[in-house]
């Protein structure tokens, strides 16, 4: 079985209200917040997460943009609306609130 590389976004929304944007972005791909010794392979294949988070993946990307995404406060709802703040960084990470 060949990974998906990709986010496989299936809708963009943005939402403008008063000084605030959101995008929003669905995926069919299914997210799971796991500690790392609860992994395994299809995890690492299958979940989110790993298309989220880490060297070279979605988040990271904006540490490279000219747009200071790393400056603002990014929030990460999953499909059960459990929020997390997302750390732009080479590696990037997100922390549940």
């Amino acid at each position: 079985m060949i990974a998906q590389l990709e986010l496989n976004i299936a809708h963009l929304k943005k939402v403008q209200e008063d000084s605030i944007t959101q995008y929003i972005f669905k995926s069919p791909i299914p997210f799971a917040d796991k500690d790392i010794q609860d992994w395994n392979d299809e995890d690492i294949e299958n979940n989110l997460v790993t298309k989220l988070v880490g060297k070279e993946q979605f988040f990271s990307q904006f540490l490279f943009s000219e747009c200071e995404v790393e400056k603002l406060n990014i929030l990460f709802y999953d499909s059960n609306d459990a929020k997390y703040n997302v750390e732009i960084s080479k590696y990037s990470s997100m922390t549940s609130v």
